[in-house]
Parts: C-alpha cells; sequence; structure tokens
C-alpha cells in the first residue's frame, strides 16, 4: 500500500507538490496520513477528492489515517464527510 504523509498547511502552494504525489502513488491502494494537518484549503481539498473518486473508479482503497482535530472541522466548513474522501472498495 503507498502512503503519503500531509503537510501541516494544504494551501495553494502545497496543491502541486500534493497532486504529484497522489498521481505517482494511486495505482495501487493508497493511505494518505493526515494527522499534522493543521490548515486544509479548498484546493488541496478538490485533490484529495480527486484521488479518492480515481481510487474508487479502479477499485482501490483509499484511506484516511489518523486524521487531525483541524482536518476534521475544516471538512465540516466545506460540508464534506469523511466518507466521501475516502474508497474502501479495495482491488480485487
Amino acid at each position: 500500500m503507498n502512503s503519503i504523509v500531509l503537510g501541516q498547511r494544504l494551501d495553494f502552494a502545497a496543491a502541486t507538490p500534493l497532486e504529484r504525489g497522489l498521481e505517482s502513488a494511486l495505482d495501487e491502494d493508497f493511505s494518505v496520513d493526515a494527522s499534522g494537518v493543521e490548515h486544509l484549503g479548498g484546493l488541496c481539498l478538490e485533490i484529495l477528492l480527486s484521488g479518492a473518486k480515481s481510487a474508487a473508479q479502479g477499485g482501490r482503497i483509499f484511506k484516511l489515517l489518523d486524521p487531525s482535530t483541524a482536518f476534521l472541522e475544516a471538512l465540516n466548513v466545506f460540508g464534506v464527510e469523511r466518507h466521501e474522501i475516502e474508497s474502501t472498495e479495495g482491488a480485487e
């Protein structure tokens, strides 16, 4: 399973590196460690949602690991449920 550790600030500056990191790792099941996130911006949220959607379409797992309180609060502010940013289907 591929994994990535998210930085403290997921803002505009973090968007391109996040997108590249996800693109290079989404060919198999994937986990995202969100334990250190202190700020989640809209663009990075869109990238994470897109990664989860791509994983689901490919039959792969996309799982959040230990999301921080700030990460979960940001999801709430954006009106996104945690299950929307995860894919638990997994490849067979």
